[in-house]
């Protein structure tokens, strides 16, 4: 499958060197209602569904306890009396965004991303950003809330802004989390949006997307 990326394309090389790598949807989750986009939302799931296990992936129940149906990879859908949910992540968030999008009634979660590819080997990327965080203030004047992990890998991992709250910013080590690259060399950027804030910039994305 061709990889749809947002705006820029991959392998676009900034004039400090920097490659951007990827960028688009990473994760989604939206519902729709018990008519003809819901069947068509099954529809979907089936598909991706099967793709899936084509590729080796086992099906499993839906993770969701407010659900009953079925995941693999992924993917995972679901039923409940009032309405239907499917959930994207990954390539299958990124190549079905518009898709999916034109298909909900609402979105719940939807995450964006940009992974980038240094010119040379930077690993205090996610340090100086918590540093930088930390001496500035939020809408209400307070510092802005920022946290940093440590894997048992090595790299770094910093949250801006509350994992419960409906936006969140996550900037990682992409290399030494999926074991790609070495130190520094891959660095990602998602934002996290939840709630009132998921719905207008998916539908943004959907809109804006490079086919």
């Amino acid at each position: 499958m061709e990889s749809k990326t947002y705006d820029r394309p991959a392998g676009e090389i900034h004039k400090d060197g920097r490659k951007l790598v990827d960028a688009g949807c990473d994760w989604i989750t939206l519902t729709a209602s018990h008519d003809e986009t819901g069947n068509s939302v099954r529809a979907l799931a089936d598909r991706l569904c099967a793709a899936e296990l084509a590729r080796g992936m086992e099906e499993r129940h839906c993770p969701s306890a407010r659900y009953r149906g079925f995941a693999a990879g992924s993917m995972s859908y679901g039923v409940r009396e009032e309405d239907c949910m499917i959930q994207l992540s990954s390539t299958l968030a990124r190549d079905y965004v518009r898709e999916a999008v034109g298909l909900a009634r609402t979105v719940s979660r939807f995450d964006a991303q940009v992974t980038v590819e240094m010119p040379s080997a930077q690993s205090q990327i996610a340090q100086k950003a918590y540093t930088r965080a930390q001496r500035g203030t939020g809408k209400k004047g307070r510092p802005t809330s920022a946290q940093m992990i440590l894997s048992t890998t090595g790299g770094k991992t910093l949250y801006l802004g509350a994992k419960s709250s409906d936006r969140m910013l996550r900037i990682y080590d992409k290399g030494i989390e999926s074991g790609v690259a070495s130190r520094g060399k891959l660095w990602r950027c998602e934002a996290v949006l939840r709630k009132k804030q998921a719905m207008p910039a998916a539908k943004y994305m959907a809109e804006h997307e490079s086919t």
